[in-house]
């Protein structure tokens, strides 16, 4: 390697350094894997070392055989890197892998088509193409950046946003290394044609790989639409066996009270046909019964006391909905307490897999601390409020149409000032510093937020003393927002940390 060789061998680097990075950016978003710090070093490490190998072509890697060498060891790696399942990491792998082929001969049909005033004299079918210049090492050098942005604006795409959830199924593999086959053999062919003096005939080969890039795209659509489909219909059952089981505990309650209300009543019903004998007796008698009629007095309110005893023997609200984690259920349960002692109606309705949400969306830890702030900030809203509704409504889990998880806190408490609002994430304010508020609990909610992507939705409606006059949703969207959801916005001050709207 030297002398005018310099730049064809940089070129080589360069372009499978493209393909590489673009193939692990594409798998960390495909099964969005958060790589930490020292992951992304060595990620980027094995990147340049196999673009040098690539482009050194060692005789122990013949070029029929590089990409399949390649695949193959960057899958071990991974796998023992990020710990995930095998099955998964070949899947979302080897689909990277052909999808960054695919944006790479994209990006290579765009630079081509901006540098082919510059060379479309220069070449004549049947013969080499000279690789070792200048030109050709900026060619690749602008195709690489191309790719990559391709490969961060594939994940733009809202369909896209949340990965390839779909991979994470064991029948994915076959497809995905169907797939991934034809483009690597398709590539491998371009590479060995573009060193012959059959270098134009390599055009027909990415033309194949544009088509087969093509069929992929419409397979991973449909992937990802079957993928939420399936997933609505489970959440469907699930909501509906939730429902069933709700109605059950519900008819169970209500039969509990009814036994309890016929064997109140029928312990009554004997004393208080006594009692009405004994005054209508002592109302036909002489005027001088009044201690009698005492008596008889006394008797109707010990019936009355005895009555009202047995029927607050019956059962009571029913229990709160089960997230299936204790800590969070253990957690809801002190809060309704807590709201029950301050004479505030609490509700919780729980949407999908609370367990899914804590593994894959936003860790126990955070989420119980967010649980705990926002509705202790409920609770001395609430307090604060005069209105004759004091009301509570939490919701965790799958919000919309599915397509997200979130955090959600209705109250019927005091507004927000706008100061409080316009400040939130950027220090630490609270509208109830005199009843015992510290902001420290936003300032928590943002730190976890941007940890995860997620979005803080606040809306607030007009004070009217019967329906909630806020909420306030942590939504992980991946989308980092904050929204303000106002029938005031004139109040607001325009700023680039927040979105207004009416």
């Amino acid at each position: 390697m030297g002398g005018i060789a310099i730049y064809s061998f940089l070129a080589n680097v360069t372009s499978m350094l493209g393909v590489l990075l673009s193939a692990f950016y594409v798998f960390t978003k495909a099964i969005k894997y958060k790589p930490a710090a020292i992951h992304k070093m060595l990620f980027s490490f094995w990147c340049l070392l196999w673009a040098f190998l690539y482009a050194v072509n060692p005789s122990w890697m013949p070029p029929v055989m590089a990409n399949s060498i390649l695949c193959l060891t960057s899958i071990l790696f991974i796998w023992a890197v990020t710990k995930e399942e095998l099955d998964t990491v070949i899947s979302a792998f080897m689909l990277s892998f052909g999808v960054s082929y695919v944006l790479y001969f994209i990006a290579s049909f765009i630079i081509g088509l901006a540098f082919m005033p510059f060379v479309s004299g220069d070449y004549m079918p049947g013969t080499m193409i000279n690789h070792d210049t200048l030109f050709n090492l900026l060619f690749y050098s602008f195709v690489a950046a191309v790719q990559l942005l391709l490969s961060f604006l594939l994940f733009r795409i809202r369909r896209f946003k949340n990965g390839f959830p779909f991979l994470l199924k064991k029948h994915a593999i076959i497809a995905v290394l169907i797939f991934s086959g034809v483009v690597l053999i398709f590539a491998t062919w371009i590479r060995v044609i573009t060193a012959s003096e059959y270098a134009y005939t390599a055009y027909l080969y990415m033309a194949g790989i544009l088509t087969i890039g093509a069929g992929i795209y419409i397979w991973i659509k449909r992937g990802i639409r079957m993928f939420y489909r399936r997933g609505q219909e489970e959440r469907a059952i699930e909501i509906l066996e939730q429902q069933l089981s709700e109605a059950k505990d519900e008819n169970q309650r209500l039969a509990v009270q009814n036994d309890a209300l016929r064997v109140a009543n029928h312990k009554t019903q004997h004393r208080l046909a006594t009692l009405e004998r004994a005054v209508f007796s002592m109302a036909r008698g002489s005027p001088d019964d009044g201690g009698d009629l005492y008596a008889t007095l006394e008797d109707v309110r010990r019936a009355a006391r005895d009555y009202r005893a047995d029927v607050g023997r019956m059962g009571g609200k029913p229990g709160l909905p089960s997230t299936k984690i204790k800590m969070l259920d253990d957690l809801f349960g002190e809060f309704c307490s807590r709201f029950a002692d301050n004479r505030i109606d609490f509700k919780l309705k729980v949407n999908g897999s609370i367990p899914y949400m804590v593994e894959k969306v936003i860790g126990q830890g955070e989420l119980e601390t967010m649980i705990g702030d926002h509705l202790q900030n409920a609770l001395i809203a609430v307090n604060a409020s005069g209105g004759a509704l004091r009301s509570v409504w939490a919701i965790l889990g799958l919000a919309g149409a599915g397509d997200c998880y979130a955090f959600t806190v209705y109250d019927s408490g005091i507004p927000f000032e706008t100061g409080t609002l316009a400040r939130l994430g950027a220090e630490r304010v609270t509208t109830h510093a005199d009843d015992g508020g510290s902001g420290i609990g936003f300032m928590t909610t943002f730190e976890a937020m941007r940890e995860c992507k997620a979005s803080l939705i606040i809306n607030e409606k007009p004070p009217s003393g019967s329906d909630y006059t806020k909420s306030v949703t942590v939504r992980f969207d991946g989308e980092s927002r904050y929204i303000i959801e106002t029938y005031r916005p004139g109040e607001f001050p325009e700023s680039d940390r927040f979105i207004v709207g009416g």
